[in-house]
């Protein structure tokens, strides 16, 4: 246990030293949170930021995040951008982003119901926050 919480400090650590290492315009990735695999021990860690990217006009009206998933010490290799309704508490995944630059634009665009506790109701929750104005 000791070992595993030091590979998530370590992973932690890579990820916000590379986040900083980013362009101060581009927004950081933020902590969304874990689940651990109950049959595995294997944690999966969420993460987060703001996502302005949309692929109509219907699209343009609901927030998005882009999210990533890393799965014990493996690096990601794809990102998703989640849109959120916020008043239909649902969600929806628009794009794939992979680490070779490629995308994917998903074919099933139909919402789904965001569970109460779960990690999409945290994104959820994110997504949908009282933003304030940049001045």
């Amino acid at each position: 246990m000791k070992r595993l919480t030091q590979i998530l400090l370590m992973a932690l650590a890579v990820f916000a030293t590379y986040s900083l290492s980013r362009a101060q315009d581009e927004p950081l990735w933020q902590f969304i949170a874990s689940t651990t695999n109950e049959k595995t021990g294997e944690i999966t860690i969420f993460h987060a930021r703001d996502c302005y990217r949309f692929t109509d006009a219907e699209s343009a009206k609901y927030p998005k995040l882009a999210v990533r998933q890393q799965t014990g010490d493996a690096p990601p290799i794809r990102e998703a951008v989640d849109e959120f309704d916020c008043k239909r508490r649902a969600s929806r995944i628009r794009i794939w982003l992979y680490k070779d630059g490629t995308e994917k634009k998903e074919k099933n665009l139909d919402w789904i119901e965001v569970v109460p506790g779960s990690v999409s109701e945290t994104l959820l929750k994110y997504a949908c926050r009282e933003r304030k104005e940049e001045k």
